[in-house]
């Protein structure tokens, strides 16, 4: 009888905690650790590091990392924290999104992590990209890239990220978006290929030269008159 009592008990004070607890105490839970709180107890070793990966060698940005992966704070809230101000919320937020199982990634948000101010932020936008998709992903990074990504730390970070694809099946070919993207991706990816020395994007130069070509080819037909698009209307036959 005592044992039932106490089960009774126990049960009853599971119930009370779980829908009476006050709501600070229920906010901590969902929130789990502060993010700002801990960037600033990291950033005399963030300030120090040398590459971002120096972060996944430093314990306590790692567990913040996992403490908001498993906090019940949403991809969205993730999100803006990686489009915050603060560079080391920025990388404990796409860390934290790296480490989720979910099926269906935020990758439209996270390709739009790809050219975040912080190049730290960047390199743990390719990890959660890498991290969330089976699929292919590496022609929509590529096409997705601005001018700054021909720096020797970002051109490096790259050619990881392609390496990683590469052994998941997923080949850097971009050709079939090409006709779809601005002039200035299309030359950012340009001189990223040519900053880079990973044979993994040697396809991609060649699909770069032949588009090029065809673009030229098209300018020069439309400045000689050639090459005429639906809106210039019927030809004009007067003499």
């Amino acid at each position: 009888m005592l044992e039932i009592l106490g089960i009774a008990v126990l049960a009853w004070i599971a119930f009370y905690y779980v829908v009476f607890r006050p709501p600070r105490m229920r906010k901590e839970r969902v929130g789990g650790i502060d993010p700002v709180q801990a960037a600033t107890r990291m950033k005399d070793h963030f300030d120090e590091t040398a590459h971002p990966q120096d972060l996944l060698e430093y314990r306590p940005f790692v567990d913040a990392a996992a403490d908001l992966s498993r906090s019940e704070r949403t991809d969205a809230e993730l999100l803006t924290y990686a489009n915050g101000a603060n560079p080391i919320v920025a990388c404990m937020a796409l860390e934290a999104l790296a480490g989720r199982e979910e099926d269906e990634a935020p990758t439209e948000e996270l390709l739009g992590c790809l050219n975040l101010p912080s190049w730290w932020a960047r390199f743990f936008a390719l990890r959660a990209l890498d991290a969330r998709h089976d699929e292919p992903i590496a022609p929509r990074v590529l096409t997705q890239v601005d001018d700054t990504w021909s720096q020797p730390l970002l051109a490096g970070v790259m050619a990881e990220f392609l390496e990683r694809r590469n052994g998941k099946g997923d080949t850097p070919s971009v050709q079939p978006l090409l006709g779809s993207i601005s002039s200035t991706r299309f030359n950012a990816l340009d001189r990223l290929v040519k900053a880079s020395r990973s044979p993994l994007l040697d396809q991609v130069r060649a699909e770069l030269r032949d588009a090029a070509r065809e673009r030229v080819d098209v300018d020069l037909l439309a400045g000689i008159g050639l090459l005429r698009g639906p809106e210039d209307g019927p030809e004009d036959s007067r003499p």
